[in-house]
């Protein structure tokens, strides 16, 4: 049985990407249902004992733990989060520090990628003898190439290791960027050794087709709305926080919420869609002030993707600041208010037909949210079907 390798940018903690693992594999065992597909993991999580009902899948650990090692960091209600939680200044620091330490890394790479990657010589052979017996290597979406040096330079170097193999090397569904001169450098490094891809979104089309590669022209939906996951709704509308800037505005955002619990009579549920500290810090920050100012609301870190796929698609409406919050809300038929501007939001915004639904932290009034929600029977779902289509149709005219 032939095989083909799946790598992609799930297992860190964030469930969206898991999303876009469990609805590639999927896609994939369509297009090649004769194929055995190796799933390349960071790190064993929950996400696994969903691959492993499934027959036509394997598991391998992917380069980049290879190469540098598994942080085992799971985040809960405990010491790991209040010990986060006591170092405001350092994270602040570091996050001040990292673009100028991960530049000067891809610029230390880039000198000699060859010398650098003698470090990992058995890494290397690790992963050359994972593409015995397969023909294919698929890196699938997400948005986690960008600059951050060792997931670039351990793609690349997947990448590099299939093509010596003689794999046809496919990336889908993919957002890139923003990149840094460096990065930028190591991801046409990335596309050499690429026989076709095509992105979730414009400026990742753009940026690629800049570096003279060609490329599917037409935006493709993110992978993850090549399911639909409908549950049952319940009288209840969900926040899904992520960035330190709705602090600034935390009490404009409540007041809203308030109106539409007096309005709607429902509950209020808080939840992540990452297992990382500093979400949670934020989810609990608003959670406490919810709580202070008479609210009912439930604050809920869900186990797995599956538990954040009920959540949201169970809800009435959902406000996030996170892209796939977004995503598995739409997919289970849940109207969404973006709560981020960043490129791909916007994409996927204007994808769905709601781009009136954008509302960033420093354009909430202290209505303005409400009025969203009052709006959401006006909210259209006929999109899932064709989106489901084209993103098949996708794979099939690219990976070949």
């Amino acid at each position: 049985m032939k095989k083909l390798i799946l790598s992609g940018g799930w297992t860190y903690g964030n469930l969206g990407d898991e999303a876009i693992l469990m609805t590639s594999v999927r896609l994939l065992h369509q297009r090649f249902p004769e194929h055995m597909i190796v799933v390349l993991l960071y790190r064993m999580n929950e996400t696994v004992k969903y691959l492993d009902k499934l027959d036509y899948v394997k598991t391998a650990q992917s380069l980049h733990s290879r190469m540098y090692g598994v942080i085992e960091k799971r985040m809960s209600f405990g010491l790991n989060f209040i010990g986060e939680l006591r170092a405001p200044i350092e994270r602040r620091l570091n996050n001040q520090l990292r673009p100028a330490i991960e530049k000067n890394k891809l610029k230390q790479f880039l000198k000699s990628p060859a010398a650098y990657f003698e470090k990992y010589s058995e890494a290397k052979a690790y992963f050359a003898d994972t593409c015995k017996d397969a023909d294919i290597y698929v890196m699938s979406g997400g948005g986690y190439f960008n600059n951050w040096n060792e997931m670039i330079i351990s793609k690349y170097l997947e990448v590099l290791v299939a093509k010596e193999q003689w794999l046809k090397n496919y990336m889908i569904g993919q957002t890139v960027g923003p990149f840094n001169e460096y990065a930028k450098q190591v991801y046409r490094l990335v596309l050499d050794n690429m026989d076709g891809c095509f992105f979730r979104d414009i400026e990742s089309i753009k940026d690629t087709r800049a570096l003279g590669f060609e490329c599917m022209e037409e935006v493709v939906p993110d992978l993850a709305l090549g399911e639909e996951t409908l549950h049952d709704k319940d009288n209840y509308i969900v926040f899904v926080p992520f960035l330190t800037d709705l602090n600034q505005h935390m009490d404009d955002i409540i007041e809203n919420i308030r109106s539409i619990v007096d309005d709607a009579g429902c509950k209020v549920v808080i939840t992540v869609s990452q297992q990382w500290s500093w979400a949670m810090q934020i989810a609990t920050s608003f959670y406490v002030a919810m709580k202070e100012k008479g609210l009912e609301v439930k604050y809920v870190i869900p186990e797995d993707y599956k538990e954040l796929e009920r959540i949201l698609s169970s809800a009435q409406f959902v406000f996030s600041q996170n892209l796939h919050g977004l995503i598995m809300a739409y997919r289970g038929h849940t109207p969404v208010v973006s709560m981020n501007d960043r490129r791909k939001f916007v994409s996927f915004m204007k994808m769905i037909g709601h781009e009136e639904n954008i509302v960033t932290p420093s354009n909430v009034t202290k209505t303005n949210l409400y009025e969203r929600f009052k709006h959401k029977d006006e909210f259209c779902f006929d999109n899932c079907r064709t989106f489901r289509k084209q993103i098949q149709e996708a794979i099939n005219q690219t990976v070949k």
